[in-house]
């Protein structure tokens, strides 16, 4: 620009006012809906590096004054094309170190214009990402020659994008921002930027991400500046326009106050009731606390008394608070539902120019954990279940045993009386027979009765004997089973004239655990029943009894050249009952009790059980 000229932007008109001549000369411009008269109002004047005039309007767009022909060329927001302006209301303008210009829109977040291909690239809000702009009503933008760009917005604080990475670094009143409406940007030679808000001026530097904030009693005339109304002079003084009038000064004639303020603790609460402390609370080093008292707060205070109502706060509590929580002016801090533990807590504090003394203040607190948390109790608590689990674990073997030697005199008794007493019965009928049959003429009726009376003795010996087998806890694998079953198959078939084929896998093939009571119980009775069935029922003359293991299964074939299964598929000699309880017993094996006519004749009958 030359000297003296200015470019002023107006509710309907861009005036160009030569200072040396003391004329306007203004230039109306075309606005977009000529009968909203928001549209003719110039919202802000840019004139860029190349000498160009760039306005923005409060609803017509972006224009560009051509200062030749004195026409405007217009750049508005066009639904269908996501490459033009993101909104018509453009309030702010900056030019980048690339020569491109940044928009701020009010409604349409922020837009970085490419002067040689004429497009917009978006920067708006996304409610569902928090990398993105806070807010798309912007005041203000201003872009540094790092390649940030800062956005002031309505209500949502100070933004920095970096233009690179398209990260964004947010900035707000819990920051240190005396307010979140940020309506002007302007840098200073040192790298701070200064924010016009409706609470004051503040410096920030971008460096340690601190603010230093001015109201009127640092000489401000109003505390509340307005939209737009900013700029920078030539010789690096800064201008603000606000309710009360305009300020200018030059930034390095506001010194900082180099006092660092010493920060004291100064009142200590439990459920916001003051407690009773044996010393001074800036003298403790520790405050002991019960699990119930998890509710307490701290005030505490900066010694600096320039303009004490400004002072900053930071504090937190290790071992609860991740970093430092930035409370501003507020001078207090409150802690609820705090777990039982050792915690520190630590206060600093700035001046009213923002000198801090980061050493502060710290105190420990301890707060006692409930009698049930303590490691004591805990190790009694565990040492009494080890106990209880211990005697329990006695107390049972102690009824396994008790049931061993049971069933063990069970078996013994079983054996040696009752047993016994059969055998002795069924000897002394078969001597009588004998002798009876010796003296000669029999008596009919007393022979056929001494004859049942010898095979319901003999039948319940062997009943007896195979429930002493069942209760003995004598340990039996699955192959002693298998010679058990051989050893009565052999002399079953021998009794009914029957051949006998065997196949059985060595004993080294076989699982060496030993079955449970039950498995061999319900596995003896089955096979023995079917064994039965087929040497009474089938009329065959051979029976053929196999025994396979493969991965972790047993399975049994039975397979008789007898009568077969008939035209409905039923095997005759199988009776429901007899069959249901076979199935039952497989049932409790957890296996499987297949019947089916054998290819060659007769009939299988295959068991395969998980053993």
């Amino acid at each position: 620009l030359a000297p003296g000229a200015f470019w002023l932007g107006t509710a309907a008109w861009l005036h160009h006012f030569n200072a040396q001549q003391r004329r306007f000369a203004r230039f109306p411009h075309v606005p977009l809906d000529p009968s909203v008269s928001e549209h003719w109002v110039v919202k802000t004047v840019y004139v860029d590096a190349a000498g160009e005039i760039w306005m923005g309007t409060n609803g017509s767009g972006l224009c560009c004054f051509e200062r030749g022909t004195k026409a405007f060329t217009y750049y508005h927001y066009d639904a269908k094309d996501p490459r033009s302006l993101s909104s018509n209301s453009v309030w702010s303008i900056c030019e980048d170190r690339h020569g491109d210009l940044w928009l701020g829109t009010f409604g349409g977040g922020v837009n970085r214009f490419d002067r040689k291909s004429r497009t917009f690239t978006r920067y708006q809000h996304d409610p569902e990402n928090p990398n993105s702009l806070s807010n798309d009503a912007v005041y203000s933008v201003y872009a540094d020659t790092n390649g940030n760009v800062w956005i002031g917005t309505w209500g949502s604080g100070l933004n920095r994008l970096e233009v690179a990475t398209a990260r964004y670094s947010h900035y707000t009143e819990r920051e240190g921002l005396p307010d979140n409406f940020v309506k002007g940007i302007l840098p200073d030679e040192h790298g701070n930027l200064w924010l016009s808000t409706d609470k004051g001026l503040s410096r920030f530097n971008p460096q340690s991400g601190t603010f230093k904030n001015f109201t009127v009693q640092d000489g401000l005339l109003s505390n509340q500046f307005l939209s737009g109304a900013y700029c920078k002079g030539t010789a690096g003084r800064l201008f603000f326009g606000g309710a009360g009038g305009a300020i200018a000064f030059f930034p390095d004639s506001i010194r900082a106050h180099p006092y660092v303020p010493p920060v004291v603790l100064t009142r200590f609460k439990v459920f916001d009731k003051p407690v009773a402390l044996a010393r001074a609370l800036f003298a403790l080093e520790e405050i002991q606390l019960s699990y119930r008292q998890n509710f307490f707060s701290f005030e505490f205070v900066a010694l600096d008394y320039t303009v004490p109502h400004q002072n900053q706060y930071a504090y937190m509590l290790e071992g609860v608070d991740p970093d430092w929580i930035n409370s501003g002016t507020r001078r207090y801090a409150s802690y609820t539902n705090v777990d039982p533990g050792e915690y520190t807590f630590r206060v600093k504090g700035a001046n009213s120019d923002g000198v801090w003394n980061t050493a502060g203040a710290s105190i420990k607190i301890f707060v006692a954990p409930p009698f049930w948390k303590t490691w004591w109790f805990r190790l009694l608590a565990a040492a009494a279940l080890g106990v209880i689990a211990f005697a329990l674990y006695q107390y049972r073997v102690r009824r396994l045993l008790e049931m061993e030697r049971l069933r063990t005199r069970i078996a013994a008794d079983l054996h040696d009386e009752i047993a016994g007493n059969l055998s002795s019965i069924a000897m002394f009928g078969k001597i009588v027979q004998d002798e009876s049959a010796a003296a000669g003429a029999p008596n009919l009726a007393h022979t056929e009765m001494l004859q049942r009376i010898i095979a319901l003795s003999q039948e319940s010996v062997i009943a007896i004997r195979e429930i002493i087998w069942a209760i003995d806890p004598k340990p039996e694998t699955i192959y002693d089973l298998l010679m058990r079953v051989r050893d009565f198959a052999v002399n079953a078939c021998r009794a009914q004239n029957v051949s006998l084929q065997f196949e059985l896998l060595p004993e080294t093939q076989l699982p060496h655990k030993n079955l449970s009571p039950e498995q061999r119980k319900h596995l003896w009775l089955l096979l023995k029943e079917a064994i039965n069935n087929a040497l009474k029922h089938s009329g065959g003359t051979e029976l053929e009894l196999r025994a396979l293991y493969e991965s972790g299964y047993l399975t049994i074939s039975l397979i008789d050249n007898g009568l077969g299964m008939n035209e409905t598929g039923n095997t005759p000699r199988f009776s429901g009952r007899g069959l249901g309880t076979m199935q039952s017993r497989a049932a409790q094996l957890h296996g499987a009790l297949e019947i089916f006519p054998h290819p060659t004749g007769g009939t299988a009958v295959v068991l395969t059980a998980k053993i």
